[in-house]
């Protein structure tokens, strides 16, 4: 795990609000936001969560990645925002200020192809995913996104508040 993840997954539970969707596992260190903040920010990321799925036709297989869902930590004590095989963590200074951080790191955990290795890309070999240049790829990826996925995000918000049909909405979440 990278710096202090560890430290916030064991402290969880009586450091951090749990917040749960339909979708996914929200864990917010105590103080951080109001309650209604914590609300809407669980929502925001329960959206884009379904949105960035939706996007890139993957799902979260409960059973390949041996959780019911993934979990979200927003935190400032796990270093930069990042992603592993089940669990993401969202550095509060930077996340807040800009949700897009959240589709770039929810792209990161839905294309991890083998969530046990230590590695992302089983196209490759250990060496090849290893370098700096696959590791730029995988940024490089999951860094395109979130502008398309934002867009989805606002027209749907758009579509919802003008009255529009309700398939719309259906179709990212």
């Amino acid at each position: 795990m990278a710096d202090g993840s560890r430290e916030v997954v064991r402290t969880a539970p009586t450091a951090a609000d749990r917040n749960e969707t339909d979708r996914v596992i929200v864990y917010i260190d105590k103080g951080l936001l109001t309650t209604e903040a914590e609300r809407e920010f669980v929502q925001g990321i329960d959206r884009m969560f379904a949105a960035t799925s939706t996007y890139l036709q993957r799902k979260f297989d409960p059973t390949f990645r041996k959780t019911a869902k993934p979990a979200y930590y927003l935190t400032n004590r796990a270093g930069i925002s990042h992603a592993e095989s089940t669990r993401i963590f969202l550095n509060v200074r930077r996340v807040i200020p800009s949700r897009a951080i959240v589709i770039h790191e929810s792209v990161h955990l839905l294309l991890m192809k083998n969530p046990d290795a230590p590695r992302n890309r089983s196209d490759l070999t250990p060496e090849e995913d290893g370098s700096k240049r696959s590791a730029d790829l995988a940024d490089c990826q999951a860094g395109q996104r979130p502008l398309t996925i934002a867009a989805m995000l606002k027209r749907t918000v758009w579509l919802q508040r003008s009255g529009m049909c309700q398939s719309r909405r259906m179709q990212i979440g």
